[in-house]
Parts: C-alpha cells; sequence; structure tokens
C-alpha cells in the first residue's frame, strides 16, 4: 500500500494542530505550577515561562516536546521542575555554570604537572649588542639577540681568518671545530669552507 501523500495545506493544518497542541499543554502546565515565576513572580507571557529540572539526572523528557504525552506523566515531569521566566532561568544556569567551572578547574589542576624548571623566563645580554633581553630559560644556552639585525650582524659578518690560517684549519679540523671556534652555524662554515675549497682547487 502506497503511502499517502500530503497537500501543502495539510502540512500546514497538522503543523498548526501540534503547535496549539503544545501550547494549551503549556498553557495547563503553567497553571499547575502556579501562573507565574517562582523567583520574581513574572507571569506576562506564556512565551517566557520555562520549566527547570532540579535534577537533570531524573529528566525524562522535556515539557515543550510532549503534545502527545499523557498529563499524567507530564504532571509527573512537572513535579521535578521549578517554573521560571527566562531571566531568573539563565541566572540559575549562571549559578550552575560557576560551580561546574570551579569544580573543572579544581580536577585539572589536580592533573597539571608541576612546573618545569626549565620554563619561565630570565633576563639576559643580546649576544651581539649586550642589551638587557628577557627570554625563555630553555634557550639560556643559546645565542639570544634583541633583534634580526643584531643577528645578521653575527651570522653574516666576516671574521674568518685570512685563507692560509683557514686551509691549515680545514685540515686539521672538523666543520663542528671550525663553527664553534669562530661562532657560527654549522651551515654558514661549511658554505665557507666549500668556497675555499673551489677557490684553491681541492674539491
Amino acid at each position: 500500500m502506497s503511502k499517502r501523500k500530503l497537500t501543502e495545506e495539510r502540512r500546514i493544518y497538522l503543523r498548526w494542530q501540534i503547535s496549539e497542541r503544545r501550547r494549551a499543554l503549556k498553557q495547563k502546565a503553567i497553571t499547575y505550577k502556579g501562573g507565574k515565576c517562582e523567583k520574581c513572580g513574572y507571569s506576562k507571557s506564556i512565551r517566557a515561562l520555562v520549566f527547570h529540572h532540579l535534577n537533570p539526572d531524573e529528566k525524562d523528557f522535556g515539557i515543550a516536546s510532549s503534545s502527545s504525552t499523557k498529563w499524567s506523566v507530564v504532571k509527573s515531569e512537572l513535579d521535578k521542575c521549578m517554573m521560571l521566566c527566562a531571566n531568573c532561568h539563565g541566572e540559575v544556569h549562571d549559578e550552575i555554570d560557576k560551580v561546574n567551572n570551579e569544580h573543572s578547574y579544581n580536577r585539572m589542576r589536580q592533573v597539571v604537572h608541576k612546573k618545569n624548571e626549565n620554563q619561565g623566563s630570565i633576563i639576559k645580554e643580546c649576544f651581539n649588542c649586550k642589551k638587557q633581553i628577557k627570554i625563555f630559560k630553555s634557550t639560556e644556552r643559546k645565542r639570544n639577540f634583541c633583534s634580526r639585525k643584531c643577528s645578521d650582524e653575527v651570522v653574516y659578518k666576516t671574521s674568518w681568518e685570512n685563507d692560509e690560517v683557514m686551509l691549515e684549519l680545514i685540515k686539521n679540523n672538523t666543520v663542528k671545530e671550525i663553527a664553534s671556534r669562530f661562532k657560527k652555524s654549522l651551515s654558514i662554515t661549511y658554505d665557507h669552507i666549500k668556497k675555499l675549497k673551489v677557490k684553491y682547487s681541492l674539491v
């Protein structure tokens, strides 16, 4: 048997019927709960009145979505609630969130590891200009600079020995040892050595 097709008018009518049933049920529920906000006494608009479950774990269904539920079942659910206006409802949830957030924060503090000795910051001199700068403790043993300009002056300045001395150093030392001696990076030292070898046909 094929499913009956609904016309647009029928769909509109059914939606209206559901909306009216829900509105009638809410009005009945509001009357059952006293007709006004239990905190401030507001009663002007039924749209602004809501049912707040005192214990969320005991909630079986939302009152607003129960248009076809038996009234005896709805009443049982209403007994678990207090009726509040939208403003008071928001204030209640603000208090709940505040407590929950505090509990979450306390749990977090218990599981977060103690601060590592290498964390935090210290004051150190710029490797180039000696200006006082703030650095992370974890970078204390590195060369620290106050600016890109200072860094470039150290990294890219030509402070090598003359070619004769450099060739002797290349013969008797590793790239790492030469880089440490001139306080250069390994890549810059390697490039300079490569140029010298090409220049003197040592490749």
